[in-house]
C-alpha cells in the first residue's frame, strides 16, 4: 500500500480523495480509512530550506473537523495547539494555503 502525500496549496476534497481504505482481516472486516499525511510545498529541498520544509501527520484530521462545524471558516488561521503546534492558513475558498509548526510546548490562553 501506498499514499500519496498532497503538498499545499491543497483543498479538504482534495486530501479525502487521497484516502486509501483497506480491509485488514486480521484486525476487521470493515476497511480502515488511510488517511495521508499533507506537506509543504517546497521546490527546491536544500539544507538551506530545510527550516521550510514541514508535514502533518494527523493534525489535518483536526482541520477537516474544524471544517465540518464550521464550513464557511475562510479566511483564517487555525491553530492547532500543541508540543508542535501548527499554524494552518486557509482562504476564502477553504483552501490551505500554507502552514508552520512550531515547538512551543504548550500554551494556554489567557
Amino acid at each position: 500500500m501506498s499514499l500519496t502525500s498532497p503538498s499545499d496549496p491543497v483543498s479538504m476534497q482534495q486530501l479525502a480523495k487521497a484516502t486509501m481504505p483497506c480491509v485488514i482481516k486480521e484486525i476487521s472486516e470493515k476497511p480502515i480509512i488511510f488517511i495521508p499525511g499533507v506537506k509543504n510545498n517546497v521546490a527546491n529541498m536544500t539544507f538551506d530550506s530545510i527550516e521550510s520544509i514541514d508535514v502533518m501527520r494527523g493534525e489535518e484530521v483536526e482541520v477537516f473537523g474544524i471544517l465540518t462545524q464550521q464550513p464557511d471558516l475562510g479566511p483564517a488561521l487555525v491553530i492547532l495547539p500543541g508540543s508542535h503546534s501548527k499554524f494552518v492558513r486557509l482562504d476564502e475558498k477553504i483552501m490551505w494555503l500554507h502552514w508552520q509548526q512550531r515547538w512551543l510546548g504548550k500554551f494556554s490562553i489567557h
